[in-house]
């Protein structure tokens, strides 16, 4: 097996891997990539690692890093961010070890870089995930959990609502900097022009209302998301919304083959005793104008209760944790921790 850098030339058999490989437990979805590439060229300083069979040529497994400079605890640490983790299910035997491979391969890549440790995010009940980070030492610090929220009406509009569709990314970066100042985890800026490239392609707005706001984020021109399976209960239940929504609005419930559309909305800034319904609202008729079926929306467990307001209606939640693998001593993180939309 050989470990090597991935190319251009692999695309197509990395986003097959994608498509192969779908995600959730419930509601299990895949993505239909077009560029494998498209995630990683948001980060200045990454890298893809692929394992490959040289007697066929087949793709066993791919990881990505990012290497970043964060703020944590008032000093700055590198680290490298990984994700794009997959294998190719139709790889026969031994998938366990060539991943075990891989990451130690892309650790000894990060630890030249100067990297102190390695983190991601893992769905809470990802156990064959979960065990291999278990077996190289990985350790829990935090929970995020991502709320799917259906666009299915119209909403009563707030005339104080702000809506701002061009947005400078150097501007915005330093005013979230004072915002979440208290977070650790937040990224040093490393490419103002590749952050403003980012923003163009994909951010579709920010909407404020007072001291309250949040960003829309819209990746969909670069995948499909095509339901694989779904609960028995909404397999039960679908016929009747269908039949029903020709009278009433009601949220969509997919089928297997359905493609969906979601939009994620980020840089939530929702000071205890502040309602996010205004937001929400304005998101909701902007997404249902889009033909958008789900909003997604996330939060850290250590912000507060009252964040979790805005998981009220929800159609499903997911948990993730946010796992760290030292490279040098114990890098000690506090929650709540930044979240940066590139994690997506």
């Amino acid at each position: 097996m050989l470990i090597r850098q991935a190319v251009l030339e692999d695309n197509q058999a990395l986003c097959r891997m994608e498509l192969l490989a779908p995600q959730g437990s419930d509601i299990r979805i895949t993505e239909n990539r077009r560029n494998f590439f498209f995630k990683s060229s948001m980060f200045p300083d990454n890298e893809l690692l692929v394992i490959e069979n040289e007697k066929t040529g087949q793709l066993i497994s791919v990881m990505a890093y990012a290497l970043m400079d964060f703020r944590i605890g008032g000093e700055t640490v590198r680290a490298a961010y990984m994700f794009d983790w997959r294998t190719n299910p139709e790889a026969q035997r031994g998938i366990d070890r060539t991943m075990l491979r891989l990451w130690l391969t892309l650790q000894d890549h990060a630890r030249a870089k100067g990297a102190r440790f390695i983190f991601g995010h893992v769905k809470s009940d990802n156990n064959r995930a979960i065990s291999i980070y278990d077996r190289v030492g990985t350790r829990t610090e935090g929970t995020r959990r991502f709320f799917t929220l259906p666009v299915f009406h119209k909403m009563p509009a707030d005339l104080d609502v702000q809506i701002d569709t061009k947005i400078n990314a150097i501007q915005d970066y330093h005013e979230m900097e004072q915002v979440f100042a208290d977070h650790d985890m937040w990224p040093l800026m490393d490419n103002p022009a590749l952050r403003q490239e980012s923003y163009d392609k994909y951010l579709c707005a920010k909407i404020s209302k007072g001291s309250t706001s949040c960003k829309i984020w819209d990746v969909s021109h670069e995948y499909d998301r095509i339901v694989m399976g779904v609960p028995r209960l909404y397999r039960t239940i679908r016929p009747l919304c269908n039949a029903l929504g020709k009278i009433i609005a009601l949220p969509k419930i997919p089928a297997s083959g359905d493609s969906i559309k979601i939009w994620s909305l980020f840089d939530l800034v929702l000071p205890e005793g502040e309602s996010p319904v205004p937001l929400l609202r304005t998101a909701n008729n902007m997404a249902l104008k889009a033909k958008v079926d789900y909003l997604v929306v996330s939060v850290d467990l250590a912000q507060g209760s009252h964040m979790l307001a805005v998981g009220r209606g929800a159609l499903a939640s997911l948990d993730f944790h946010l796992f760290i693998s030292d490279l040098e001593g114990k890098q000690a993180v506090k929650s709540p921790t930044y979240y940066d939309i590139r994690y997506l």
